[in-house]
């Protein structure tokens, strides 16, 4: 039976984690010795998923000692969680090291996007950032050369589905590098084409606006997004996978704390994509639970007169945002900031007709098996290169 004082405490512990990271003062919440019981113990696995959920484990890592009464097994575990994690981001920072070397000698534009990034940023406050892949944009009249660039570095197309790539025209396609590190190799921020067509985000623009970051290490400086259109790329994505892990807001803190960030162009910005309405609701929800220090005439005058913001309020309670469960309805407002207002009412439509019928849905999981992964392998060479020629036809219009 469920017990709404294991569900608080979970909240509030992993809420402390992130609020810890961003800077806010506070103490942390003590867990009574009588639910720190085994592994399997209903508030321990609660944590566990939220930590998954959320991606806090490395936050844990440096904080476990400070959460009175926390179990030991969980901090050990965050500490070896972290370990790994540290690993991982050398194995990908040798294959950014790759990607920079192969696109700068074929003097192609290009950005690297959030990963090794946003974790140089976490790195200089102390924290670590997880990520399993490397993004990387490029103009869609270099998207070809790019892909044949990286293959003569032994960098294979890991999708498959070369006929769902003609029919959908994603914005990104998965590749393999020899050391197993996924690149997400984009020609557009927006992977939707129904989407794309009602977002202005021309990406040779963005490329032009690009800003070098030194990343140390083996990588040296790398191009990335400037500050405004990365600060409103990250709300774009938060948006768009429902908004409601932790660390995506705490991403958008960190770079909402940047001192030289200008807030007028980050406005404009977020008008120019047609984005405001998903910017005004990430910014909030980043200021309202990590305490962002967004200026709140920027947010009022992202949001205009639409009502988001106090739908965004109503639907968040003390604890939804950083539980394991959070309400659907928090998902589906922040991914309908990004849709018309007819695909909004199809949503919402459909999150009531859930709310009233009982039967259990069979998630969709990505995989070689299902028909509408990526990594279904269906179609022909034919169709893959449909899809490359339409990519490239982009960057001509």
């Amino acid at each position: 039976m469920p017990n709404r004082s294991h569900d608080v405490l979970v909240s509030r512990t992993v809420h402390w984690l992130f609020a810890d990271a961003a800077g806010l003062a506070g103490d942390p919440p003590a867990w009574p010795s009588s639910l720190s019981g085994p592994p399997g113990h209903r508030p321990v696995q609660l944590l566990r998923e939220a930590l998954d959920l959320h991606r806090g484990w490395p936050l844990l890592a440096r904080r476990g000692g400070r959460i009175p009464g926390l179990p030991v097994e969980i901090s050990a575990e965050a500490v070896s969680r972290r370990q790994r994690a540290v690993m991982e981001h050398l194995v990908v920072e040798n294959d950014l090291a790759m990607v920079a070397e192969t696109f700068d000698a074929a003097g192609l534009a290009w950005a690297c996007l959030k990963g090794p990034v946003l974790d140089e940023a976490y790195r200089r406050r102390g924290e670590s950032r997880s990520y399993g892949d490397l993004d990387v944009l490029v103009a869609p009249g270099s998207f070809h050369a790019a892909l044949t660039a990286l293959g003569e570095r032994g960098v294979g197309l890991r999708d498959r589905n070369w006929r769902l790539m003609r029919e959908q025209v994603p914005g990104e396609v998965d590749l393999l590098t020899g050391r197993r590190t996924v690149i997400d190799l984009h020609w557009s921020l927006v992977n939707q084409s129904a989407r794309r067509s009602r977002l202005r985000l021309p990406s040779a623009d963005l490329l032009s606006r690009a800003v070098r970051v030194d990343l140390g290490g083996v990588v040296g400086p790398v191009p990335t997004l400037s500050p405004p259109d990365a600060l409103v790329h990250l709300c774009l994505h938060a948006a768009a996978s429902g908004g409601m892990k932790l660390t995506w807001l705490l991403d958008v803190t960190l770079a909402a704390s940047d001192p030289d960030l200008d807030w007028d162009e980050t406005a404009r910005t977020a008008r120019a994509w047609g984005t405001e309405r998903a910017t005004a609701l990430v910014l909030g929800r980043a200021a309202r639970h990590l305490g962002a220090p967004v200026p709140r005439a920027t947010v009022r005058a992202l949001q205009g007169h639409s009502g988001w913001g106090v739908a965004d309020a109503a639907v968040q309670t003390s604890a939804a945002l950083w539980s394991a469960t959070p309400p659907a309805s928090a998902r589906h407002l922040a991914r309908g900031s990004l849709e018309s207002d007819n695909v909004v009412r199809m949503l919402l439509a459909r999150a009531r007709r859930r709310m009233t019928d009982p039967t259990p849905r069979e998630p969709f999981v990505p995989g070689p098996t299902h028909p509408g992964s990526a990594l279904y392998p269906s179609g022909t060479p034919e169709d893959l290169t449909h899809y490359l020629r339409t990519v490239t036809a982009m960057g001509t219009r």
